[in-house]
């Protein structure tokens, strides 16, 4: 009986490990499967960005940084820097006249600033 037991024992655990050998392959079946498309989307999307980097113009932020060094260089070295700031310095003036509307009633014109008078309790609270 005792082997009988035994022999019962070993078969239903034989029976457990086949099971779980069948799940785990099977479970690496999907993981292959799974990484297989993930590397195909992965080349995919590294064509798509190596097209779009070929259609780009060569050399494009180099070509905006002469650009930059090329509009510095003239505007410190060959423009009259004088002319420039005065103006500059007229457009703002221009600039700071049209701004300001004249006020022609003035409704506060008899009054005075004064500060609020603050009780202590006041700030207690």
């Amino acid at each position: 009986e005792k082997n009988e037991l035994r022999a019962e024992f070993r078969e239903k655990t034989n029976d457990w490990y086949q099971c779980q050998r069948a799940l785990k392959a099977q479970r690496q079946i999907q993981y292959d499967e799974e990484k297989k498309r993930r590397e195909e989307e992965q080349a995919a999307w590294l064509k798509k960005k190596e097209e779009e980097e070929l259609a780009k113009t060569p050399y494009e932020e180099e070509m905006a940084l002469c650009e930059y060094l090329a509009d510095y260089l003239t505007k410190t070295y060959l423009t009259d820097s004088q002319a420039e700031a005065e103006k500059r310095a007229a457009a703002a003036e221009e600039k700071a006249k049209a701004d300001v509307v004249a006020v022609k009633d003035d409704p506060f014109a008899g009054f005075k600033a004064v500060s609020k008078k603050k009780d202590d309790d006041e700030d207690m609270y």
